[in-house]
């Protein structure tokens, strides 16, 4: 089943079934009548209660409509444009003005021979300033509970309070009086908000946040929760830890919820979004009910932040847990805390914006810019918290100069996310949401303007967000959104429809401007449209920059890097082996200039184990391979634990541990590349793009060892792994062909073990998807006919069908016509085709295709090097061809040829186990 119509499907029903019990409610209070034990529902002064259930109605439609539209798959995610079976290149990097500014890049380049099995080698991007491979961010599964009949009686109403807070909205609860008269609990005994959850926290925000956090207060103090992600699948965000309440259950207990618009470090307070006052014993009612706090909006509002809040409170005897609560929880801070000039004015700035988000008014908008502008001048250059003064005021003034309709004016909003920007670095766990608002200013500027380079420079931004976004995130949900309106601006009357090349006019604008900018964009825009032009023209002036460039200047380094990407990207496009030396020699200088401690030195490194694995790949050096090996081990040992880039090298060196499995047959090599590949897919959280690539290649591990060993459940592992990347693929993403190729090759592997003949179909079914899928010209491509011509003559030997040896036999043809000369794949490709050829002279006795299996026999041993594991083999297939063609003929030439051949691969195989 597609995940994502189930994602949508429990998230449609969680939706519907908080509707039927505000419908049951609403019902309830109609036919509820003073005297009958049951208090009357709180409604507005002079609002109907149909009224007030239109309105309801209307927030519940709305909320499944974005329900559906947030949980309907996943997007592409243009983390690589590497299949399986691939080796990435060099993160794009580019310069700015205060240093370089690099984007993200990856390149593809794949091994299918004979099993035509497709590693996909991850990268890290190249600097600092640029596109990581992926971001690292904790990640929390969050599911909701069970809500219980909001007609259910409790203890009292509980209260929220407005205060000098925006908020304005009013929780709702039926009410009884409580089970339990006991006012104090007992000397021991101890009562603990044990979790507290808050469903859909975002609902009606203007502005994207960056997490949620929680207040609880009582008794003068107050405990702050961790600043935590939202998950755009159930809108539910869950804190856990132990807060001490009071053991008086008559005693008020505050809680209050807010947004935050950064994590690292946080400024201000953020957007008070609930105030909840409550008393203890209110809170064990509704815990031990497992009833949340209802809140519905007020203030004419439809919808608003933050529909329901519960909380799980526990009693415990005799035991404290003071150190639970300072473990999870902030410290205890005193409420008569003042706060320093730049929080104070952070915090007023929210709250005018907020205001303005409420009810429109521009004063409240100009107060905000005010105060933000007063935040950022209590932040010198070296403040920590400037990037996020930064951010807020370019917000509030992007917001500003909408209203006004000044577009001439974004150049300042644009500026100041741009120095915001800057300031978080790859691996910042803030770039992500900065990219995706600084993009909102470019693509807002484009559909005014109609500049392309504010959509190139938008188009950009996005990509690497999505790079580094989690797919369950709300900054990736955005992504998405404006990705879309983007191309429908593009195909709009004032846009050639499917343009994609930046208007020459506005290309030498940013040359003269930003010429680092305009490389990584060409760089990436042909990874993600395949147009030659754009590759050529970031080559040339990559190679200009450098020549430009001091070699001790930091920009240098980042040039050779996208260089040395570049060059990669062009030796997939063209095979020219010339490109994949440059690529080599240029990513070897940049290695060499990086000192040591580096920040930037891991990953310049694991991009030369990228290229020596490319270049083993197609010349089958096997000096090239322990190169590969050595060097993405350094790069492994100089990244330290918890580095969001030490997954991708992890998978890389153990691509290269199973490349030199296939070439040695050590076990300890195929033993390396499992475990590797296990600690690259549990280092990399859930739903990151990234993910299905490691799963990819772990499957593709498993299934070697149990070609090796036999144990079948190595076998079962893989499948079960390479479903899970399939599943976990977009469909149009690049990487889906080659997950797609290597389930296939596991379906045939079982096939072959057991004899089902439902896995034969499905490997044929899958392995066609995959060569339908991939485009003509794509690297991979014969690799993946080869896997889909062995698996119709092994339909043929079962089923004898002649139509599957015809579809072999061409299917082979094509394998080998598009594999270049000099590729590793050719000899095992050509092998193929040569038993395609035996095969249907032993069943037509045409001697026409006996003379073409053996000049292809001789072709593929020619061009197999000594010492590779399956020369024996392909020795002893040209031996039977000559054996065959004595017993049609009876010429003794055959027969002493056949006699030598095999005596060659005997002495080869004797050789191989000395």
């Amino acid at each position: 089943m597609n995940r994502g119509l189930s994602t949508e499907y429990e998230s449609t029903m969680s939706t519907r079934t908080r509707f039927g019990l505000l419908w049951k409610r609403v019902w309830t209070s109609r036919r509820s009548t003073p005297g009958t034990g049951e208090e009357q529902p709180q409604h507005e002064p002079g609002t109907s209660t149909w009224t007030r259930f239109g309105l309801l109605w209307t927030r519940v439609w709305t909320s499944m409509c974005s329900s559906r539209s947030s949980t309907g798959g996943e997007r592409p995610q243009p983390e690589s444009s590497t299949p399986p079976c691939s080796t990435m290149t060099d993160g794009i990097q580019t310069s700015s003005a205060s240093g370089p500014y690099p984007q993200h890049a990856e390149q593809e380049q794949g091994e299918e021979e004979k099993s035509g099995s497709e590693d996909q080698p991850q990268d890290g991007p190249s600097s600092s300033g640029s596109a990581q491979e992926e971001g690292k961010e904790e990640t929390t599964e969050h599911q909701d509970k069970p809500q219980g009949d909001p007609s259910s009686p409790s203890s009292a109403q509980p209260q929220e309070e407005e205060g000098n807070h925006p908020s304005g909205d009013q929780p709702q609860d039926g009410s009884s009086s409580s089970s339990s008269a006991v006012t104090h609990t007992g000397k021991d005994e101890e009562i603990v908000i044990a979790s507290i959850q808050a469903k859909e926290p975002a609902l009606g925000l203007r502005r994207l946040p960056a997490g949620f956090y929680t207040v609880v207060r009582h008794s003068g103090h107050e405990w702050r929760t961790e600043n935590k992600r939202s998950s755009v699948s159930d809108d539910v965000v869950e804190w856990r830890g132990s807060i001490p309440l009071p053991s008086d259950r008559s005693a008020t207990v505050v809680l209050e919820v807010y947004a935050s618009f950064e994590f690292q470090p946080m400024l201000g307070t953020g957007e008070h979004l609930r105030k909840l006052t409550i008393t203890v014993d209110q809170l064990l009612d509704r815990s031990t009910r497992h009833v949340p706090f209802t809140i519905f909006p007020k203030n004419g509002d439809i919808v608003s932040p933050c529909s329901s809040i519960l909380m799980a409170v526990k009693q415990r005897n005799g035991e404290r847990s003071d150190s639970s609560a300072s473990r999870v929880f902030g410290p205890v801070r005193s409420t008569t805390e003042t706060l320093n000039e730049l929080e104070d004015a952070t915090n007023h700035g929210h709250s005018a914006l907020s205001r303005y988000r409420k009810h429109g008014e521009k004063r409240d908008l100009e107060h905000s810019v005010a105060e933000f502008e007063r935040a950022l001048n209590h932040c010198p250059v070296d403040h920590p918290c400037r990037a996020a003064a930064q951010s807020n005021l370019a917000m509030a003034k992007f917001i500003l100069c909408q209203v006004k309709d000044t577009i001439g004016s974004l150049e300042i909003p644009i500026r100041l996310y741009r120095d915001a920007l800057a300031a978080r670095p790859v691996g910042h766990t803030d770039r992500p949401s900065t990219l995706v608002e600084l993009a909102a200013v470019h693509l807002a500027r484009f559909k005014k303007q109609r500049d392309n380079v504010d959509g190139a420079q938008a188009e950009a931004l996005l990509y690497e967000a999505m790079e580094l976004s989690s797919t369950d995130s709300d900054e990736n949900r955005a992504v998405s959104v404006m990705l879309q309106l983007y191309a429908g601006h593009r195909s709009g009357p004032d846009h050639t429809s499917g343009q994609s090349s930046v208007d020459s006019d506005s290309s030498s604008r940013l040359i003269d401007e930003d010429p680092w900018m305009l490389s990584t964009q060409l760089l990436k825009r042909f990874e993600r449209h395949g147009d030659l032009a754009d590759l050529q023209r970031a080559i040339t002036l990559l190679q200009q920059l450098v020549r430009s460039v001091p070699v001790w200047d930091d920009g240098y380094c980042v040039g050779l890097g996208n260089l040395g990407t570049g060059l990669s990207l062009r030796f997939e496009r063209l095979g020219e082996l010339r490109d994949l030396e440059d690529a080599i020699s240029t990513h070897r200088d940049a290695v060499h200039i990086t000192p040591d401690g580096h920040p930037d030195k891991p990953r310049r490194l694991n991009n030369l184990g990228n290229s020596f694995i490319t270049r083993f790949k197609r010349l089958g050096e096997l000096r090239d391979l322990e190169d590969a090996i050595s060097t993405h081990r350094d790069a492994i040992h100089l990244t330290p634990d918890g580095h969001p880039e030490k997954p991708g090298y992890l998978n890389n060196l153990g691509i290269s541990f199973r490349a030199r499995f296939e070439r040695l047959g050590e076990p300890r090599d195929l033993e390396d590349a499992i475990s590797t590949h296990r600690d690259a897919v549990y280092l990399t959280p859930h739903g990151r793009p990234d993910k299905p690539v490691r799963l990819n290649n772990l499957g593709l591990s498993c299934r070697d060892r149990f070609l090796r060993f036999g144990e079948l459940r190595d076998l079962e592992d893989a499948i079960s792994t390479h479903r899970d990347a399939v599943h976990l693929t977009p469909d149009g993403h690049p990487h889906k062909p080659g997950c797609l190729n290597n389930l296939g090759l596991s379906f045939i592997t079982r096939f072959q073990c057991l004899g089902e003949l439902r896995d034969l179909e499905d490997a044929i079914s899958t392995q066609t998807d995959s060569v339908h899928l991939t485009p003509d010209g794509h690297p991979e491509k014969p690799g993946r006919l080869n896997n889909l011509g062995v698996s119709f003559i092994t339909r043929f030997e079962r089923l004898g069908e002649l139509r599957d040896l015809e579809d072999a036999i061409s299917t082979h043809r094509d394998a080998v016509h598009l594999t270049p000369d000099g590729h590793s794949d050719k000899p095992g490709n050509l092998n193929n085709l040569g038993l395609s050829f035996i095969t249907r002279f032993e069943c037509l006795g045409e001697l026409r295709d006996l003379e073409d299996a053996i000049s292809t026999y001789r072709d593929a041993v020619h061009l197999t090097l000594d010492g590779h594991p399956d020369k024996p083999v392909r020795l002893n297939n040209l031996g039977l061809s000559f054996r065959a063609r004595f017993e049609r003929l009876g010429e003794l030439r055959d027969l002493e040829d056949g006699i030598s051949t095999h005596s060659i691969s005997k002495s080869r195989i004797s050789c191989t186990v000395l």
